[in-house]
């Protein structure tokens, strides 16, 4: 089951979010640097427009045009620059006024015969007129006329209201022909032979003074409504980055339920796992095989499973194991104590306390053993230094030398000139020495021998304990060092089968390994510790 506020939706939704977010922040900063832009454009058009307009129209003060001429002026400016042109005077007042650019024109295109009769002559007059929309044919309709022969052919035109269904060419009757044709603003400029398509308008108004003569404003030339191209472009763009920004936060939405996926199916792995372990079922592993975080967190969280199987294993197996060590001495404690308080005899009686001592000695190093490999397992050792084993072994050779020789056996110690130096835990190391020293002492008969080595192997060193005892069973060796092991021939001998245990954890805590051969002729057993160059040296230093 998939609950709302689990990974699963968590990150699609984050995915989308994000993608929301960016795309709403990249339109944003497009769509203003666009809007600026564009509107710069228009500003500029504007001004350059209305200062050319107003050169135009200062040379048309100069020459005393009438009215009339000023405005056709004003239209043929207004619709070659698709913009409402309106002339002011010096106080603000309205001279002349094209108003809104978005009326429909049409260009004419007009050839007269000369006054001598011949055709097509090569001096021709033209006229040039431009206005808005009039009555075909109307006074109105024309004006600014200009004639001369040093215009080319094609050169003069007249915007107006074209005849309708006149599409070629065609010879009036006082021998003029023109050609008609409708005329609309584009983004380009004009657009000849389409009908009026009335452009997007521009909110810009500017207001340029025109200067005389004497430097004082004549008046000023207002341009408004001018094309704004840039605001379909900008809506254009608008749109299509919404279409993107969707299509982005759905693929990144797919993409987030992809990856959620991909993620969480190990996650509910692992947590399915950890149930069933939870359960009871120690185990239980999960099935992940992936070489990325994840796969190491599964790998990581399978040694777990396995380490904890093991300990708990270890765990039922020590209790058990301990409960049956300590039954027995409990047992006879039990009944010495009590034949001792029946017991009217006081040789018996101090017998049956005898006994029960020994049984409680026998209890107390079982506990302290007990605690000892509890310590140990879990870490927890004194401060780590720098020993000089050559030293430490001279001063357990001295001990248990003299235990030796009241067992009836010989203890030979073989040192190295040189120093060996170990970092480690002093107490513990001679706790796993002094283990061995003691089996080796308590298994070997009178009159053998028990050798105590160190040397240098390689990148170990190597602590023996050899002995000359009774030797370890094949069929032991392998379960030599689990707790309360004691080999088949050992019965008769005291102890808890702890020692080893004991051994073996100080050994591994230190970084290295325990070896051991047994045959007839006796026990040999090496404890290998890494090896570091350079301790000797700061063993000395420290000193």
């Amino acid at each position: 089951m998939i609950v709302r506020n689990s990974l699963r939706w968590r990150l699609p939704l984050s995915y989308a979010l994000i993608a929301l977010v960016t795309g709403l922040a990249l339109a944003g900063m497009l769509l203003l640097a666009l809007h600026g832009y564009y509107q710069e454009q228009e500003r500029r058009y504007l001004l350059g427009n209305a200062r050319t307009i107003g050169v135009a129209l200062r040379l048309a003060e100069s020459h005393r045009l009438p009215a009339e001429a000023v405005q056709a002026q004003i239209k043929t400016f207004s619709f070659f620059t698709q913009t409402r042109v309106r002339l002011l005077d010096a106080e603000g007042n309205m001279v002349a006024d094209s108003g809104s650019p978005d009326e429909q024109h049409a260009l004419t295109l007009r050839y007269d015969e000369d006054s001598s009769g011949d055709e097509l002559a090569a001096e021709q007059d033209w006229s040039f007129s431009a206005s808005g929309p009039a009555e075909a044919g109307s006074d109105a309709a024309q004006a600014e006329e200009r004639s001369g022969p040093d215009w080319l052919p094609g050169d003069f035109f007249s915007s107006g209201p074209a005849p309708e269904g006149e599409e070629y060419p065609a010879l009036a009757p006082d021998g003029e022909v023109s050609l008609s044709f409708p005329a609309a603003g584009s983004f380009y400029g004009i657009d000849l032979g389409q009908t009026a398509v009335p452009a997007t308008r521009s909110t810009e108004i500017l207001t340029v003074p025109v200067p005389g003569e004497s430097g004082a404003a004549l008046g000023y030339v207002e341009l408004s409504e001018g094309p704004a191209y840039g605001r379909d472009i900008i809506f254009s763009v608008a749109w299509w980055l919404a279409i993107a920004a969707s299509a982005a936060i759905l693929l990144a939405g797919g993409m987030g339920w992809l990856i959620s996926r991909r993620i969480s199916t190990p996650m509910i792995a692992l947590a399915e796992t950890t149930t069933q372990m939870t359960s009871g079922d120690l185990s239980a592993r999960a099935d992940v095989d992936r070489r990325d975080e994840i796969g190491v967190l599964a790998h990581a969280f399978n040694k777990m499973a396995a380490r904890i199987e093991e300990t708990i294993h270890v765990l039922r197996a020590f209790v058990s194991d301990a409960a049956h060590e300590m039954h027995t001495p409990l047992t006879v404690l039990h009944t010495d104590l009590e034949l001792a308080v029946d017991d009217p005899d006081p040789v018996q009686r101090a017998a049956h306390l005898e006994r029960a001592l020994e049984k409680m000695r026998r209890l107390e190093r079982l506990s302290a053993n007990l605690l000892d490999l509890s310590r140990i397992e879990a870490g927890i050792h004194e401060e780590r230094r720098l020993i000089n084993l050559s030293v430490m072994l001279a001063g357990l050779g001295e001990v248990y030398a003299s235990r030796a020789e009241q067992a009836g056996s010989e203890l030979q110690i073989d040192l190295p000139d040189t120093p060996l130096v170990v970092q480690g835990y002093d107490l513990s190391l001679r706790q796993a020495v002094g283990n061995l020293l003691d089996n080796a002492i308590k298994f070997t008969p009178p009159g053998g021998q028990v050798n105590l080595g160190l040397c240098q192997d390689g990148p170990w060193i190597v602590i023996s304990v050899m002995d000359t005892g009774i030797g370890i069973p094949t069929e032991d060796l392998p379960h030599l060092f689990r707790r309360f092991h004691r080999g088949r021939n050992s019965a008769s001998y005291p102890g808890n089968g702890l020692g080893l245990a004991i051994t073996q954890s100080i050994v591994q805590a230190h970084g290295g390994t325990i070896e051991v051969e047994s045959s007839e002729e006796g026990t040999s057993f090496r404890m290998l510790y890494p090896s570091t160059p350079g301790l000797e040296l700061e063993l000395n230093t420290v000193k």
